[in-house]
C-alpha cells in the first residue's frame, strides 16, 4: 500500500511539473522582428525594433511573457534559410518587414510559414489575399493615393512633379504612377511629371532634380531623411513650391533636413486627431528613453504588438486561423493612436488626415 501511495505521489508530482512547464511554454509568445538593421543611411528599422521592445516592456506580465528575436534581412542571400531559421527558433508571430521594398523581397517565402506576419509600414498592393498569413495596420497604397490626390487637385496649381525612389520601385514608383493616373482622372489639364531619384551624392542625380523643379506642387515619395534632403534642395531654388509627402517620408529625420526652409510642407497623417496627445507622449518617450526618431516604422511596429496583445485579450490564440476567424466579418480595432477598420483580407484602413510641418514638427491641421 505504501508503495502504491509513493508511486501515486511521484506520478502527481511529475504531472504537476509537466503542467507548469507546458503552462510556461504556452504563455510565452516568441516574436520574430524582420528588418534591415545594418547601416543603410537610416535607423528606421532599428527604431521599429526598439518600439516593439518598448511595447513588450509595457505589456509583458508574469502570466504572459513575450520573447523577441531579431532577424536582419541583409544576413540572408537565401530567404529559404530565413524560413528555416524562423521555424527552427519556433517563432510564433512575425512583425516586419518594415518597408514595401523589404516585403516584396521576402513575400513568397513568408507565405510558406504557418504563423501570422504583421508587416509594419508596407503599403504595397501585393497584399490582397483573404486566406494568407499576412496582416497590416497601415493603409493600403490605394487609399493613400486617393486622399493625397484629392488634396493636391483641390488646393494647388496646374503642374505636379512626382519624385520616386529608384531604390524602392516596388512601392515608390508604383505609388507615383497611381498618383499620376488619379490626378489625370480628376483633372486631365494638370501637367504631371515623374522623376526617379537615385543616390543623392551623384551630381547627375542633383542635375535631374534641378531640371524638374516647378513652382506649383512637388510630391515626394522618398524614405526618411532622403525626402528631407530633396525637399530642402528644391526649396532653396524654389521657395514658393508646395510639397506633399507620403506617410513613408513622415519622420523626425525628414524634418531635421528641412529646418531652414519656409515652404508649405504637408504629409499624410499618422495619428488620428483624437489620439494626438497620446501619440505626442509616445514620440517624446521614445526619443528621450530610447533615442528613437519619430516615424511610420516605430508607429506601426508599436501598434502591431498592441494588436497582437488585443487578440489574446479576446480569448484567441495568436495563430493565422484564429486571427482569420476573428476578422472574418470585418472588425474595428481601437488602437493606441487610431481606430483601424480591418477587413477579412487582413488589410486595414484608418482615417487619414493632413499634417503640416509647423515649428519643426508635424501637426494635424484638419
Amino acid at each position: 500500500m505504501k508503495f502504491v501511495l509513493f508511486f501515486l505521489a511521484v506520478f502527481i508530482l511529475v504531472v504537476g511539473i509537466g503542467i507548469v512547464l507546458i503552462g510556461n511554454y504556452d504563455h510565452t509568445l516568441r516574436i520574430g522582428a524582420l528588418g534591415t538593421y545594418t547601416d543603410i543611411g537610416t535607423t528606421s528599422d532599428i527604431d521599429a525594433y526598439r518600439a516593439i521592445e518598448y511595447a513588450i516592456q509595457r505589456l509583458g506580465t508574469e502570466e504572459y511573457a513575450y520573447e523577441l528575436l531579431r532577424y536582419d534581412l541583409t544576413d540572408y542571400d537565401d530567404y529559404g534559410r530565413l524560413v528555416r531559421d524562423l521555424t527552427k527558433d519556433k517563432i510564433d508571430v512575425i512583425i516586419g518587414p518594415c518597408s514595401s521594398a523589404g516585403l516584396v523581397k521576402v513575400h513568397d517565402f513568408l507565405l510558406k510559414l504557418d504563423i501570422p506576419v504583421f508587416v509594419v509600414a508596407a503599403s504595397t498592393d501585393i497584399m490582397t489575399a483573404n486566406d494568407d498569413n499576412l496582416f497590416r495596420l497601415n493603409n493600403s497604397m490605394y487609399s493613400q493615393v486617393e486622399f493625397m490626390v484629392n488634396k493636391i487637385v483641390e488646393n494647388n496649381g496646374m503642374s505636379v512633379t512626382i519624385y520616386y525612389d529608384e531604390a524602392n520601385l516596388a512601392f515608390s514608383k508604383v505609388f507615383g504612377n497611381q498618383i499620376t493616373t488619379a490626378i489625370k482622372n480628376l483633372n486631365n489639364s494638370i501637367d504631371v511629371t515623374s522623376v526617379g531619384v537615385g543616390e543623392l551624392e551623384k551630381r547627375s542625380v542633383k542635375d535631374t532634380i534641378e531640371k524638374n523643379i516647378n513652382e506649383d506642387t512637388m510630391v515626394i515619395i522618398l524614405g526618411p531623411g532622403k525626402a528631407g534632403i530633396v525637399t530642402a534642395h528644391i526649396a532653396s531654388i524654389s521657395p514658393s513650391t508646395v510639397f506633399y509627402h507620403s506617410t513613408w517620408s513622415n519622420s523626425e529625420l525628414t524634418i531635421d533636413y528641412m529646418k531652414s526652409i519656409s515652404n508649405n510642407v504637408y504629409s499624410l497623417s499618422l495619428p488620428e486627431p483624437k489620439y494626438e496627445e497620446a501619440f505626442n507622449e509616445f514620440v517624446d518617450t521614445m526619443k528621450t528613453d530610447y533615442n528613437v526618431n519619430y516615424g511610420a516604422f516605430p508607429y506601426f511596429a508599436y501598434e502591431s504588438l498592441y494588436f497582437i496583445d488585443w487578440v489574446k485579450s479576446q480569448g484567441h490564440n495568436v495563430t493565422v486561423e484564429e486571427i482569420r476567424t476573428l476578422i472574418s466579418g470585418g472588425i474595428t480595432y481601437v488602437g493606441q493612436f487610431a481606430d483601424y477598420d480591418i477587413d477579412s483580407s487582413g488589410d486595414s484602413e484608418r482615417q487619414l488626415k493632413m499634417m503640416k510641418v509647423i515649428g519643426g514638427r508635424y501637426q494635424l491641421i484638419e
